[in-house]
């Protein structure tokens, strides 16, 4: 009985270890999900920054003059952000009572993917310009960035 308790254990641990081993990611690729950590969430009246959507930031001046635009030129107190071991990105929707949230930011295949998810009012006529932002900070990271962005439209 004592001996088929220790194959069994011998069996599941090897088994463990084949799967850990074998799981075919490069130790010089990483892939997987990027934690992240929310700055700012906000909607801004405005118009948006020009991002086409989405942007990084890898240094403070940068930052400065993205936060800047962010607040309309007003003085808003910026976030401070270590960039040797920090990077920024940020999701921009334009629209009437827009939101847009990071979801997600993957490794895949040597580039980080952000998935976002928008939602705006279907009004064609808006009081005012608005627009949607979600800044997030994460572990500093090089390379190409793709901004994956799922929009809903919808009424209000």
């Amino acid at each position: 009985m004592k001996i088929r308790r220790w194959v069994t254990a011998g069996l599941v641990l090897g088994s463990m270890l084949s799967i850990l081993l074998g799981c075919g990611h490069s130790p010089t690729e990483p892939s997987g999900s990027l934690g992240f950590q929310t700055v700012l969430k906000a909607t801004r009246p405005g118009n948006p920054p020009d991002l086409q959507g989405g942007g990084t930031v890898r240094d403070r001046a940068r930052w400065q003059a993205v936060w800047t635009e962010l607040h309309g030129g007003l003085p808003a107190p910026l976030p401070e952000i270590d960039f040797s071991r920090e990077t920024v990105v940020l999701a921009v929707v334009p629209g009437c009572q827009a939101n847009v949230e990071i979801v997600a930011i993957d490794r895949e295949r040597g580039e980080s993917v952000v998935r976002t998810q928008a939602k705006s009012c279907a009004i064609a006529l808006c009081a005012r310009a608005e627009f949607a932002v979600h800044v997030v900070r994460l572990p500093r990271f090089e390379g190409p960035v793709r901004f994956d962005l799922r929009h809903d439209a919808g009424l209000c």
